[in-house]
């Protein structure tokens, strides 16, 4: 996984992490990040998004930030692996990999983002999401077979994010 030192690394990164250009994107700076307590493992959603995250058939208008102290059990959470685990209101289960790290903007703090595409945003109903740091190391046994093992794992506790319905007309006429 990628990382990056700034919020202008990130930029020069986007094109490549999600394949559209960055002027399209942008990490919201006016909306409050979702906390991350690395004590009770609870993700504070801000009020801005506890009454909606999106809208059927959004793709990448929103990216969820989110920050948790860059340390914990002595283990540099800037060094680890960062997925979050969702399900969807239509029970479809999946990992969205995060690719970079900024644990420069804010002193003592990592933040990253997770875009909501529409393979997320089809359906209405809630999203339940939960975030996971890891550190893996590959072991060889005997055979000389080649197999990961994680060394370090930390889980959040699920929250969720609602996706509201809404007007999705096709047709030639409308786009």
């Amino acid at each position: 996984a990628g990382k990056f030192l700034s919020l202008d690394g990130y930029f020069a990164h986007l094109e490549q992490l999600i394949g559209i250009e960055p002027k399209f994107v942008m990490i919201p700076s006016d909306e409050s990040p979702f906390e991350i307590n690395a004590n009770t493992r609870t993700i504070n959603i801000p009020s801005s998004f506890s009454k909606c995250a999106g809208v059927v058939g959004d793709n990448m208008c929103e990216i969820i930030t989110f920050t948790i102290d860059r340390y914990f059990d002595y283990v540099d959470l800037a060094n680890a692996h960062i997925c979050v685990q969702w399900k969807l209101p239509d029970g479809e289960e999946g990992i969205s990999h995060i690719g970079l790290i900024d644990w420069n903007t804010a002193s003592g703090k990592i933040r990253f983002g997770w875009p909501l595409t529409d393979a997320l945003t089809k359906n209405a109903g809630n999203i339940t999401f939960s975030v996971r740091f890891y550190v893996e190391k590959v072991i060889v046994d005997k055979d000389n077979l080649e197999q990961s093992q994680f060394v370090y794992l930390f889980n959040t506790l699920p929250a969720t994010v609602p996706i509201k319905a809404g007007l999705n007309l096709e047709g030639e006429d409308v786009f």
